[in-house]
Parts: structure tokens; sequence; C-alpha cells
């Protein structure tokens, strides 16, 4: 895993608003206690996936989950139309999702993309599986 290759921090983290023609996009990024690799996700967690698969009900009970518990770090960001206008929407995103990730300000982390987050979450559910490229 990757808390096993001396990243004793891992960053997620994910946009929301690319879709839309206007408004801002927003980033998160999080970082979860490196042991919940080894006793997988807390009950509060349970379930959690992609939020587009997710009801708003289960979007909000993990919201209230992440942001009140003390072990999950996390930042979110955003970039408003004007910077999508000036920049591009990619480019916008790119920045967003730096600029979570700087608030976090770790000493060391390897930042991962949805894709990853996903096959990550997969391996917290199951404990000593190797870590997918």
């Amino acid at each position: 895993m990757l808390w096993q290759k001396n990243l004793a921090r891992v960053a997620g983290v994910d946009e929301a608003g690319r879709g839309p023609l206007a408004g801002p996009v927003v980033a998160a990024a999080a970082i979860l206690p490196s042991r919940w690799a080894e006793s997988g996700l807390p009950a509060g967690l349970a379930g959690l996936n992609d939020s587009k698969q997710l009801t708003e009900a289960q979007r909000e009970k993990f919201f209230r989950f992440i942001t009140s518990c003390g072990e999950i770090q996390f930042a979110i960001a955003q970039a408003d139309a004007a910077v999508i206008d000036e920049i591009n929407i990619l480019q916008a995103t790119h920045r967003a999702m730096n600029d979570a990730l700087a608030q976090l300000n770790p000493e060391q982390y390897a930042p991962l993309a949805r894709r990853k987050i996903r096959r990550l979450s997969a391996l917290l559910e199951s404990p000593g599986m190797p870590v997918p490229d």
C-alpha cells in the first residue's frame, strides 16, 4: 500500500461542477488516517461511494461525518466562472484541486485521482490487497 512506501499521508482529491455551463468548479481534498487501511473504514462511512451514486441524504450524512471527524483532514477550494472563462474549465479544475491540496499542507503526500480513490476504497474494505497502479 502507499502507506507502506513511507508515505505517511495519502491525499485524495475530486471535483464537482465541471458539467454546468455556468458557475464555479469546486474541489475537495481529504487525508484519511493510514490505520484505516488495516482496520477498514469506520461505521460512519459504511456505504461510501461516488457521490453520483448516492442519494442526497447519504451525501449529507457522509459530509457531516467527514467534516466532524477529527481524524480526517479535509479542504475545499473553488475556481469561479471568471477564472474558468480566463483559463478554461480543465485548467480551472486543476487549479481548484491544487488549491485544496495546498490547504492540507502535508509534509509528504501522494494525491490520488478519482479512479484510484475508488480502488483505494475497495482496499480499505479488503485489507492486505496490493495497491493497483
